[in-house]
């Protein structure tokens, strides 16, 4: 009899092995979720990025949420200042930069990284007060042109550069004709403008560069994914829509 419950135990056991490894078992066991941590700066960017806890959460945040609806991967944002957020990236403790060029990077930078195909554009224009009057040309011989410091301008020539601390800052000289002509990122521009209530137009455009989504090698795997899901965002319209509704007018009055 012992030896008959102890054929009866061994059986059992394989049984029990059995079904914990069994395929159509292992099927319906839910795999823990892809995540890919980027980062932001405290103040966000806005309008592409508000600050964490803001009733809107930006641009970039918006599209971000759209490729985790399509892919199934979840984008996990924290705030970091660039310094720290460059490090935790070289170390992939951070996966993802969100609306950058490959071009801004150096070749060290680049070696460690890849890029998705093109999210949106960053165009930087000629800016002016008032009403568009259908200007494709400003010159700008003789007379300053206010820019925000440290932004970099190579193929802009200035005979007069004057460096202010924002564009908030530009948007309010301009405003108040303490300047005529600013450089301006074109939806940061028009949406700070209708933020402050004023009116801002652009003639021509500075420079332009297409965005997208840099990638540590050591989340390689997931760029098609990635890239399938900005493919449908773009061809869909959704990413327009997006950034259509961060434009449409604000109710507010020029900041002191």
């Amino acid at each position: 009899m012992s030896s008959l419950r102890a054929i009866c135990k061994v059986a059992f056991a394989l049984t029990t092995i059995s079904l914990l490894y069994d395929p159509v078992l292992a099927e319906d066991t839910p795999s823990d979720p892809i995540v890919l941590r980027t980062g932001q700066a405290e103040d966000g960017y806005l309008p592409f990025l508000f600050p964490m806890g803001a009733p809107r959460r930006g641009i970039y945040a918006e599209i971000a949420e759209r490729i985790s609806d399509l892919t199934g991967i979840e984008i996990e944002w924290g705030v970091y200042p660039a310094t720290r957020g460059r490090y935790l990236f070289e170390r992939c403790k951070l996966h993802l930069e969100f609306g950058v060029s490959p071009s801004w990077y150096s070749d060290e930078e680049r070696a460690n990284s890849l890029f998705s195909i093109p999210f949106t554009s960053h165009t930087d224009a000629l800016a002016y007060a008032g009403p568009d009057k259908g200007l494709d040309h400003i010159a700008v011989e003789g007379q300053p042109v206010l820019a925000v410091l440290g932004y970099r301008y190579p193929t802009f020539e200035f005979d007069e550069r004057f460096d202010v601390d924002s564009e908030r800052t530009m948007i309010r000289m301009l405003a108040t004709g303490h300047a005529e002509l600013g450089i301006l990122q074109k939806t940061v521009g028009q949406y700070l403008a209708k933020d402050m209530g004023v009116e801002i137009s652009f003639a021509q455009d500075v420079q332009s560069t297409d965005l997208s989504l840099r990638i540590h090698n050591c989340a390689a795997e997931h760029l098609p994914a990635l890239n399938k899901a900005i493919a449908e965002l773009k061809s869909s319209g959704e990413i327009d829509r997006i950034v259509e509704r961060y434009l449409e007018p604000a109710q507010a009055k020029i900041s002191p």
